[in-house]
């Protein structure tokens, strides 16, 4: 096991010493070296200060560091592993695209929001150890919030109570992903993350070299656009599929379409090729609790696959996502609320727009001080967390 887990309990509680190893032993990084200290590993290979280290590596690798506590702090002498990931929230694209895509990491992974406790120290008043050992990774001080379950610990860093607790639960995915014995089918529906993981010094099992080739081929223009666009922006990477969004359509040059004329300019958006299916089978209550029982009568959907109808929302989603693809809009009368479906197949944009609307109605609930019971839809409360944490770094 990568972390020097138990071997029967993946997520289980890690000894002293866990070492988070690279598939190559040239690559070995991670919780040896933290901010210049080091210690011996147990086995021959010598720590590096790689990826994983202070300053190491590029785009979201970077945002990830590894840190290392002394044997009395509170978390080791419990019983938990000595070495944890840390992530520093970023506006970097590259950061964002996985941090946005962190509630599809957890479900992937098999982690649930209910088995996460979070502690936020922004003044490092009680970890003051963990505090201190980030300032030595990242090289300043930062507020700091620790994500614990099964066994592991993991910290976020950023300067809001929101920004710092995402980050902290995609630090968690990493500690975690650590440990899989297999992370083959990950790869297939988090490409970004696994890469992310390998560069930053995770030892992942997978040739990331072609997943890093098979994206960037993705990335790259597609002739003609066909039925729905999907054409790609030259260099630009894709937003990751089956999270919110969130866009602006007052950002733009075209006019804003007279459905949407009375409503707010910013909503939340996702784009889809039908993958969150335990999402879209329960939007229907959802869409219910807020809006009532005649969904039918109060939700009306526009679909635009060729981006004629409502190029001003066409615009915004491209200027996020960088791709040309069709939109579906989802208009509620009451209360006044729109969102957008992406994707180049209708059912696939509809089901989109249908979660995306039970997330922006939820977010206007939310803001307006009203609790929400996710009782009949506990999907929903991770993708409604998924999409504030998009509008909170487009605010920034």
């Amino acid at each position: 096991p990568r972390l020097g887990y138990s071997s029967g309990d993946p997520y289980g509680a890690a000894p002293r010493g866990a070492v988070y190893a690279s598939a190559q032993p040239s690559r070995v990084v991670g919780g040896g070296v933290v901010g210049g200290k080091g210690r011996q590993d147990q086995g021959d290979a010598k720590r590096q200060r790689g990826q994983g280290g202070k300053g190491g590596g590029k785009g979201a690798a970077a945002a990830v560091h590894f840190i290392s506590l002394p044997a009395d702090a509170p978390f080791v002498a419990g019983g938990l592993p000595d070495v944890g990931p840390i992530v520093q929230h970023s506006a970097e694209p590259s950061v964002q695209n996985v941090l946005w895509a962190v509630g599809g990491i957890m479900e992937a992974i098999g982690v649930t929001e209910e088995s996460i406790v979070f502690t936020d120290d922004a003044d490092w008043s009680q970890h003051p150890e963990i505090g201190e050992a980030v300032k030595q990774a990242t090289g300043h001080e930062v507020s700091i919030t620790i994500a614990e379950c099964t066994g592991v610990w993991a910290v976020g860093c950023g300067g809001k109570k929101k920004q710092r607790e995402n980050a902290a639960r995609l630090a968690l995915c990493v500690a975690l992903a650590a440990n899989m014995e297999d992370m083959t089918e990950l790869a297939t529906t988090q490409p970004e993350f696994v890469v992310m993981c390998e560069a930053a010094g995770v030892a992942t099992g997978v040739d990331v070299r072609k997943l890093a080739q098979r994206q960037q081929q993705q990335q790259k223009p597609a002739k003609g656009g066909g039925k729905g666009g999907g054409k790609h922006d030259g260099g630009k990477p894709a937003t990751h599929r089956d999270t919110p969004l969130w866009v602006n359509i007052a950002a733009g040059e075209e006019a804003i379409p007279e459905v949407l004329e009375a409503l707010p300019p910013e909503t939340v958006a996702m784009s889809s090729d039908g993958g969150r299916r335990p999402l879209y089978s329960k939007v229907d209550a959802a869409l219910k609790y807020f809006v009532g029982e005649d969904i039918g009568e109060t939700v009306e959907y526009f679909d635009d696959p060729q981006r004629k109808d409502f190029p001003a929302v066409a615009s915004a989603v491209k200027a996020v996502t960088h791709r040309d693809e069709g939109v579906t809009v989802a208009v509620c009368s009451t209360p006044p609320t729109w969102a957008v479906g992406v994707g180049n197949k209708a059912r696939a944009r509809k089901d989109a727009a249908r979660a995306a609307l039970a997330g922006a109605l939820a977010l206007q609930h939310l803001e307006l001080g009203q609790e929400i019971d996710y009782t009949e839809f506990p999907v929903l409360e991770k993708f409604v967390q998924e999409a504030q944490a998009a509008r909170d770094a487009a605010a920034q």
